[in-house]
């Protein structure tokens, strides 16, 4: 009220708070507004603060606000009330929207961001250093398909998985017209295809589900996003659900490009709603779905989640997910598997052996194991003649490992 004399409240609303905060945040293709209003100490917080008061005084604010690329009073009442803006997420005490920016002469004449030296990159190696850049900002990792060199070769074991990566997820996304197609002649009722663009790992820790991801993205071609939990949570309020927007916005930037979003441990902002839950621990969740609804009907776009807690997470959110890829811990077979990768001078009985003892590690414990045995093994060879290490020393860090 201090910085905006003329501003006034509906009669009805004059008791309603004692603040109002506006943070908006602009990017290439819109702008973030999020509005707060903060309660009176008498204010009822089981009440809820109606979407025409923040209007209300949202357009008397920013009327005040000397910002160029913000549409008129008038084109952003009508964006919002015909919800052109989406509402990105809400709670008592606020809103969040996202706009399209208007272009403007500032912005069509800006000078563009290129990197010193651009001009002499390839087509794709300057878009690969654009997309590089612009992730990096949005605190992910990016995996180009042709830099990834996994393949299902290293894979080692779990055939079924591998079958139905293969035929529910790569087929289709290859083959999707050719699909098409051929339902056209082989059903009654012919339909499009439909392609799981929602995936969910579930399995411990240390299976494989980050390297069965990379394949996917290779063998489909798509550049594959990896957002870590751990780096898009925030103590500030409303700065999680902020690093999520950012991560789907910049996606939408390169809609020339096909992307695999991989989100790690999505059961950290993905679990279960309670009345014990907070309002922005709910506004995480809901801010995902949301974004997840406008990317799941493109088959420009992948989303692929890891848990080890599927019970945990969310009945809406999991509802999400076309296709539940179960990852279990190696059976013998798949633990003997592994070990000819990783030991191939064994011998069969020596393998029969390990894997005995070996029930129950995931297939990262079994590589680890056999790198510790290599470690060891090196410090002993003399005179650079190469002895390879015999079945008991692998038996020796085993149990090792097993004692910790």
């Amino acid at each position: 009220r201090k910085a905006y004399p003329n501003l006034s409240y509906p009669d009805h609303k004059i008791g309603i708070a004692r603040g109002y905060k506006i943070s908006i945040n602009l990017y290439e293709d819109h702008f973030s507004i999020s509005t707060e209003l903060y309660p009176s100490e008498t204010y009822d917080k089981d009440d809820t603060v109606d979407f025409d008061t923040h209007l209300y005084v949202f357009l008397r604010v920013i009327s005040e606000l000397p910002l160029h690329f913000l549409p008129s009073e008038e084109e952003i009442k009508k964006l919002l009330i015909e919800n052109a803006g989406q509402l990105t997420s809400s709670s008592f005490i606020g809103y969040t929207y996202s706009i399209p920016v208007l272009e403007t002469p500032e912005s069509s004449n800006a000078q563009s961001d290129n990197i010193p030296g651009e001009e002499a990159l390839t087509q794709q190696e300057n878009s690969h250093q654009q997309i590089a850049k612009a992730f990096k900002k949005a605190a992910c990792q990016i995996y180009f398909p042709e830099n990834i060199k996994e393949s299902f070769d290293d894979f080692i074991g779990y055939e079924k998985v591998k079958e139905q990566i293969k035929s529910a997820v790569i087929v289709k996304i290859k083959k999707a017209e050719l699909l098409k197609k051929l339902q056209e002649k082989t059903r009654k009722n012919p339909e499009l295809a439909k392609v799981p663009y929602s995936l969910l790992f579930e399995g411990p820790p240390g299976v494989g589900k980050t390297m069965i991801a990379k394949i996917i993205a290779k063998e489909t071609d798509m550049i594959m996003v990896y957002v870590s939990a751990d780096q898009i949570l925030s103590k500030w309020v409303g700065e999680t659900e902020q690093n999520i927007r950012k991560i789907f916005a910049t996606v939408k930037k390169f809609p020339q490009n096909k992307f695999l979003l991989f989100f790690d441990e999505i059961d950290t902002i993905g679990s279960a709603r309670s009345e014990e839950s907070k309002s922005w621990e709910r506004s995480h969740l809901l801010t995902l779905m949301q974004w997840l609804e406008g990317i799941e009907s493109s088959p420009n776009y992948v989303f692929v989640a890891t848990t080890n807690r599927k019970n945990d997470l969310d009945k809406a959110l999991l509802s999400r997910f076309k296709e539940i890829i179960s990852f279990n811990l190696p059976s013998p077979k798949d633990i003997t598997e592994i070990l000819k990768y990783y030991a191939k001078h064994l011998t069969e009985n020596d393998y029969e052996t390990l894997a005995k003892m070996l029930v129950g590690k995931s297939p990262r414990d079994i590589k680890n194991i056999c790198e510790v045995v290599e470690q060891r093994q090196v410090m002993l060879i003399k005179d650079d003649k190469i002895e390879l290490p015999g079945v008991e020393l692998y038996k020796k860090v085993i149990l090792e490992k097993i004692n910790k």
